[in-house]
């Protein structure tokens, strides 16, 4: 779960995103709301012309494209919601919805990356930091720096998120957001018995089903403690608070 190499790498990502969003804290701090959403559209355009360039740059390995490269993984979903959130119009309806699923599960992956960072980036960070990668063609290079900088950057969307408070969970979006992790989770469990391709950790062997159906039940639970998370960690703060100042 974890590894030496996890451990180098989270560390040296920490410094980045930490110099990242505190240059970005002081640059916004004294501007407008519009103005603070600014980074929110990058990020979320970012994911979506990296994942692009991750297809369009697949197809460039001389065997071929693999099957595995699509966007069907958890984190896959980060695609197509975190834009959707910055660049709608804010405070509609829909624009709520996906920033309650980015919320979800930025939540979700930065609980995962804690508990078990080799099961977020696979081997990418050992084949990274001891330049096993300069032993392969360019291709796969290119897909383990990928994964680990397609996985901070949710991160650092979280953390501003928490900063400028773009957005308000609610609850019932909170479940909408539930409701598309949920959706996306069905597809990848399809799209990974489709084409024999462990998408999201499930298993292409159709004799594995009822494994398929449990890590699936799996994700929801963990999409629904998230939801809890998300929801009561700031009341119970703030009713320890209270305590504090009553027995003062």
């Amino acid at each position: 779960m974890w590894a030496i190499y996890d451990l180098i790498m989270k560390l040296i990502l920490a410094v980045i995103i930490t110099g990242i969003v505190v240059g970005t804290y002081f640059l916004l701090r004294n501007k407008s709301d519009k103005a603070k959403l600014i980074p929110f559209m990058i990020m979320g355009a970012f994911l979506v012309l990296f994942e692009i360039a991750k297809i369009i740059i697949g197809f460039q390995r001389p065997e071929g494209f693999r099957n595995l490269w699509l966007p069907f993984h958890v984190c896959s979903l980060f695609v197509f919601i975190m834009a959707p959130a910055a660049f709608l119009k804010q405070g509609s309806k829909a624009s709520n919805i996906f920033w309650a699923a980015s919320l979800l599960l930025c939540v979700m992956l930065i609980v995962g990356t804690i508990v078990a960072p080799s099961m977020i980036t696979g081997d990418q960070s050992r084949r990274i930091l001891t330049g096993a990668t300069s032993d392969m063609h360019w291709v796969p290079a290119f897909m383990d720096w990928h994964s680990v900088i397609f996985h901070a950057v949710p991160i650092a969307f979280f953390i501003l998120l928490l900063i400028f408070k773009p957005y308000k969970p609610q609850r019932m979006e909170l479940v909408y957001g539930g409701i598309i992790f949920a959706g996306f989770m069905a597809v990848a469990l399809i799209m990974a018995n489709v084409l024999s391709v462990n998408f999201a950790s499930f298993s292409p062997n159709s004799n594995d089903l009822i494994i398929q159906l449990a890590l699936y039940v799996a994700y929801l639970v963990g999409a629904t403690l998230a939801c809890l998370a998300i929801v009561y960690f700031p009341k119970l703060m703030r009713r320890t608070k209270t305590k504090e100042t009553t027995s003062e």
